[in-house]
């Protein structure tokens, strides 16, 4: 390959890596938001999740989530990234289904951490993939 080529390829993958990264801030972000205004927003939620200790939870896991994603896609330690995003995904749908068909409410939350979950396990397979 010529430099211009190897030129290129580092700048796609820092591309991807960064698209990956907006996601776990969008993760992050979502956490702060169900610990701040979740109650607010859905006075169903602690009842739904047997207490308002165990609601909160959700939103300290979604920010140590988004955390150590955030870290392991910038390289800092090794992490299981795909994996947890698409964890992340199939966890943001449920909820969105569970909020609708229950109490017939719209999630936008939950369809931010849907697609932050799908955009971070994408992108970080973009960006980490070997082009031979």
């Amino acid at each position: 390959m010529t430099k211009e080529m190897d030129a290129q390829m580092s700048r796609q993958e820092a591309f991807y890596q960064s698209l990956a990264s907006c996601g776990a801030a969008l993760l992050i972000f979502n956490g702060i938001c169900h610990i701040f205004v979740g109650e607010t927003l859905f006075p169903f939620g602690p009842s739904f999740f047997h207490g308002r200790a165990n609601f909160l939870a959700v939103g300290v896991v979604a920010i140590v989530a988004g955390i150590l994603l955030l870290g392991a896609i910038l390289r800092f330690y090794v992490f299981p990234v795909v994996a947890a995003s698409l964890v992340t995904a199939v966890c943001g749908v449920a909820v969105m289904i569970i909020c609708q068909t229950l109490y017939d409410r719209f999630n936008m939350f939950a369809l931010s951490v849907a697609f932050s979950g799908i955009l971070m396990a994408y992108c970080y397979r973009r960006a980490t993939a070997k082009v031979a």
